[in-house]
């Protein structure tokens, strides 16, 4: 029998036992396993945008929570071994960049909020390490924005002058970056007047020679304001 809206408005009001509960969350859970069921809220969903908020707590709906160290671990594995594959890296950016076209303006500041919020705070050890270097050459010149405090044509470089030039630095980690080639990402800075230096993690040992690399790249200062 089908209950009005008034009714279960009604029933919504109604404080539930936790006894009660427990039966609607095991029902639940059990209905969000079936693929079916899934693949229908997915086909919802598309074209959406879903809050953080309503991502944790679907998450937790589902039972799909990965909280033990050996998960995390396996699926770490898991997704490097996947994103080894130059081929499933390639679908995964032309898949991006479509769906970063095709989005509002919102959408786009909806979605790098979402990157922003789950990517790290502060710059990891290779980063640090190279950041030394362009300090020591470039002292107050160069900013830490791999953050996302700084998109440029959807990109985000992980260091960026703030110092009166359109110059971007980009550190290539060796796994991640594994089979790219540096000049399609320094052609695409080319295309909004960005200069970009590309260095591998590889290259870190060598700190003479990276200084002498940081120093020779000097451009033909362009005048730009960068808000970060």
């Amino acid at each position: 029998m089908k209950l009005t809206f008034a009714e279960l408005s009604e029933l919504r009001k109604k404080k539930l036992t936790p006894e009660v509960r427990a039966k609607i969350s095991t029902k639940a859970k059990l209905r969000c396993q079936d693929p079916d069921y899934r693949d229908r809220i997915s086909r919802a969903l598309k074209g959406h945008s879903v809050s953080i908020e309503t991502r944790a707590k679907l998450s937790i709906a589902t039972g799909r929570r990965h909280h033990s160290v050996k998960t995390k671990q396996k699926i770490s594995e898991t997704v490097k071994k996947v994103m080894s594959n130059s081929d499933i890296r390639q679908k995964l950016s032309n898949s991006n960049k479509l769906r970063w076209k095709n989005l509002t303006d919102d959408g786009k500041r909806q979605w790098m909020e979402r990157l922003r919020a789950s990517c790290q705070k502060s710059p990891n050890g290779a980063e640090l390490a190279l950041y030394e270097i362009i300090q020591a050459v470039c002292p107050g010149e160069y900013k830490y924005t791999g953050d996302l405090s700084v998109v440029i044509g959807g990109l985000n470089p992980d260091f960026t002058n703030i110092n009166g030039q359109k110059t971007v630095i980009e550190l290539f980690g060796d796994y991640w970056h594994k089979g790219e080639d540096p000049q399609e990402r320094i052609d695409k800075y080319k295309e909004f007047g960005f200069d970009c230096l590309v260095i591998w993690e590889h290259e870190l040992p060598d700190v003479i020679s990276l200084l002498s690399k940081v120093r020779e790249f000097k451009p033909a200062a362009r005048s730009v304001y960068v808000n970060c």
